[in-house]
């Protein structure tokens, strides 16, 4: 059978085509996914998968796959397997050294005269020493040739050995960018590299660990299950951990998995190896990750450095206010007037206040008195998340941006701006500065330059996902603050922004207007909970009635687990929002393919994607779904993104999302489960947070008992930092310097 007549028939289990690579439809620079055109001898064929280009168009390729019919862009080759051929004859070996930069004819022909036919191979196995000797060639020229060639050649074997060891195509391809052409040598070595690299974690190493048979006592082992323990903690806002505590957590996780104990030393040496490779800083009996660490110290430096500039009152400024109050109609507070004074008087202020209390309005001020001291005021604002960032965009009518693309954050976290390229503004103002974590606050102050600060936020509301408490510890170092408590009569007239503040002080919401409190009761805990999902999806409904989309429809919960939680929820919901619809593609998921990604989905971000600009929290809505490709196209804000199946982990359903993932963002409406399951997460700021993200109407449905535990539960915030004393120390001008222990 000829090469036409094989590609011609669609019913063949596995093809094989060989060929150039015409055009590069699409490609992931990230995971290596792409749709490209190979022209081969049989005419120019559609492909789609994971392939590592080189140079792109011109490239020679051979697949394997098979045929699949894309309901939109027709039949296609969806390759399992790639190779670039490796030349056998003399004057096509000439030829593919001659491509190579540096390389001309006559070198190319003492190469292939050296080696052979088999040249390619020979250097991929032996590297520059297969060079030695050749006459022409320098080592910096044997060096460039050998880099050239395992990049055209070198990479398919590398990761098709890396998927042999169970890791998935898009992994695979982030291990070698991360980990490098050597990186199967390291690998096997210690397998454990591979939980640094985003998406794999400890387990999966450990498996492939397993597989390599690298004993379960390797050293290796130990201090990557101490990292996890470390990294783990971050996800509980936490900086450092107790000594004695990660030793001990990471002994039970380990015991969880081998049964056997291990023994204390052996604990000991690993984090002494730890330390002296400087993944980890201890300071007495507190355990920090490096990198954690280090942001706190920059944070705590560069705010202790401020404290110490003297404030610079500019005359007449009380005559300024006074011209923006005649010409805004808007008559400012007392502590919106001391704001005002300490924002033009000092290299950094933190403006605080609950909703309705006139922080946009005194931001607004603030903007108006700079630019008629200085017309010239360059101002860059941001914000934590796309929804926040867009909101004060509005308010504010100044053109605002996230906070990483204002810092120009590229791949692997890495931001344009920084202490050596500072941002070009004279004045930065952030909003919703209690989501801000140490590690996104340590990006901002290092690109601050000289320029002004303004940290606008609730302290009341719940901290940053990440590591850390900065705004809370900020004002508790001093940093200057004016916190705003008056409530402006318009926002009287809502008891949504009344309620939040009622329940600040320890009260119990009033009904009516735009809040209201539905009681669900149940014999037990089990059919409240279920009542409490019915009438949840009755709300919906009515709302859905009266003209409210989807999308102005927002449920949250304390937690992802339980009849209530999230995960739970988005399943109801999804029936009520986006069903099951004749002609509406989607794609199943899940380990019996029981739920399903759809079109007109409501979806969001569950962690930072620095490659497509889209950051953890943003939510999207599913436009298009490709069930045989396994891809989503989706909308957040004004640009259009492709998740392959292997990133589809990065999203959540967002029909329902935590009260902590809600930070940052308004909705029309937002309605909230009360129940007493959830009650070790039933406390004061949280149920302040969730009410504060209402714009038009706030609904809680559930159990009285639950929102009064909620109401009187003022639990602190308890997480492991050392912002507050750092900052105090370093600005008296005492502490240790960077570096040491």
């Amino acid at each position: 059978m000829n090469g036409e007549d094989r590609l011609a028939r669609p019913e063949a289990e596995e093809v094989t085509a060989s060929g150039t690579v015409e055009r590069v439809v699409f490609r992931n620079e990230e995971t290596g996914f792409a749709v490209f055109r190979l022209k081969t001898s049989g005419g120019v064929i559609s492909c789609t998968g994971y392939v590592y280009f080189s140079q792109g168009e011109g490239e020679a390729l051979e697949v394997t796959g098979h045929w699949t019919e894309h309901p939109r862009y027709g039949r296609q080759l969806q390759v399992t397997g790639w190779s670039k051929p490796v030349p056998t004859d003399r004057e096509v070996a000439i030829q593919l050294f001659r491509r190579l930069e540096g390389v001309g004819r006559r070198v190319a022909r003492r190469i292939v005269a050296a080696l052979g036919p088999g040249a390619v191979d020979a250097i991929l196995d032996h590297g520059e020493a297969a060079l030695a000797g050749i006459q022409g060639l320098s080592p910096e020229k044997a060096q460039s040739i050998v880099q050239q060639v395992r990049a055209h050649h070198g990479v398919q074997k590398v990761l098709g050995q890396l998927m042999a060891l169970g890791i998935s195509p898009g992994a695979a391809m982030r291990v070698y960018r991360v980990l490098g052409e050597g990186c199967l040598e390291d690998i096997r070595r210690n397998p454990y590299l591979l939980a640094g690299v985003a998406g794999i974690g400890f387990g999966q190493a450990d498996g492939v660990a397993r597989r390599l048979g690298i004993p379960a006592d390797s050293p290796f082992r130990l201090q990557s299950a101490l990292l996890h323990t470390l990294a783990g903690s971050t996800t509980e806002g936490h900086c450092w951990l107790d000594r004695a505590f990660w030793l001990a957590k990471t002994a039970e996780m380990l015991a969880g998995i081998d049964g056997d104990p291990w023994e204390a030393d052996q604990f000991e040496e690993a984090a002494g190896t730890l330390a002296r490779e400087g993944q980890i800083r201890q300071e007495e009996d507190r355990v920090y990750l490096a990198s954690l660490w280090e942001a706190e110290e920059q944070v705590a430096r560069w705010a202790a450095d401020r404290l110490r500039v003297a404030a610079l009152h500019s005359a007449g400024l009380d005559d300024l206010i006074q011209s923006y109050e005649r010409e805004s109609g808007v008559t400012l507070s007392f502590t919106q007037r001391e704001a005002v004074r300490t924002a033009m008087a000092s290299p950094l202020l933190i403006l605080t206040g609950g909703p309705g209390t006139g922080k946009t309005t005194t931001v607004r001020a603030i903007l108006w008195c700079r630019q008629q001291l200085n017309p010239q005021t360059k101002v860059g604002m941001a914000a934590p998340t796309g929804r926040a960032a867009r909101r004060l965009e509005e308010v504010s009518g100044f053109s605002a941006a996230t906070v990483h693309r204002l810092l120009g954050m590229r791949v692997e976290g890495i931001a344009q701006f920084d202490e050596e390229n500072p941002l070009p503004y004279d004045l930065i103002i952030v909003d919703e500065t209690s989501m801000m974590d140490i590690l996104l606050a340590d990006k901002l102050v290092r690109a601050a330059g000289d320029a002004g600060v303004i940290l606008v936020g609730d302290v009341d509301q719940l901290p940053s996902v990440g590591p850390g408490h900065v705004l809370h510890d900020l004002i508790q170092a001093g940093v200057p603050s004016v916190r705003l408590d008056v409530i402006f009569r318009q926002a009287r007239e809502s008891n949504i922004v009344v309620n939040a503040h009622r329940v600040l002080q320890g009260e119990l919401p009033r009904q009516g207007g735009d809040f209201w409190f539905v009681e669900v009761s149940g014999a037990t805990t089990a059919e409240t909970n279920a009542a409490i999902a019915v009438r949840l999806e009755q709300a919906v409904q009515n709302l859905l009635a009266e003209g409210y989309s989807p999308a102005d429809i927002q449920v949250l919960s304390p937690t992802k687990k339980g009849e209530l939680g999230t995960e739970a929820l988005n399943i109801r919901l999804q029936q009520l929002m986006n069903p099951r619809q004749m002609g509406k593609k989607e794609i199943p998921f899940g380990r019996k393919g029981e739920r399903a990604w759809r079109v007109g989905d409501k979806v969001i971000q569950m962690r930072n994607d620095y490659e497509k600009e889209v950051f953890n929290g943003e939510i999207g809505v599913i436009e298009e779904v490709d069930p045989e490709e396994g891809v989503l196209l989706i909308r957040f804000g004004d640009a259009l993104h492709e998740y392959e199946r292997d990133e589809w982990d990065q999203l959540r359903h967002a029909y329902a999302i935590t009260i902590h993932k809600s930070q940052g963002g308004e909705y029309p409406v937002v309605l909230i489960p009360m129940t007493t399951s959830h009650y070790i997460l039933l406390y004061r700021n949280l149920l302040y947070t969730g009410i504060t993200r209402a714009k038009k109407l706030c609904g809680l449905i559930g159990m009285p008992r639950a929102l009064g535990l909620a109401v009187r539960n003022t639990r602190p915030v308890l997480r492991n930092t050392r912002l507050t004393e750092k900052i105090q120390v370093y600005s008296r001008g005492r502490g240790a310097e960077p570096g040491d222990p």
